[in-house]
């Protein structure tokens, strides 16, 4: 799962003047769940269990690489 921040998909929605339908991080934080955010645009991802997520698009790489090493593991 990887996804934008809100911070980070704002400002893409006021420079097209549009509004995106859904935004995961709140959904999220209705469901309960919590989203960690660092930075902006860069690589970050958590692994917690069985789940490995990704802030945003930059973080594909790193997360492939985690759900590789947690594959080799099992």
């Amino acid at each position: 799962m990887t996804v934008l921040s809100d911070a980070e998909e704002w400002p893409g929605e006021v420079a097209k003047g549009t509004e995106m339908p859904f935004h995961v991080e709140q959904a999220l934080q209705i469901a309960g769940g919590k989203m960690r955010v660092d930075g902006m645009y860069g690589s970050h991802i958590v692994h917690d269990r069985e789940l490995i997520t990704g802030q945003n698009p930059a973080s594909d790489l790193e997360l492939a690489k985690e759900l590789d090493k947690s594959l080799q593991v099992e």
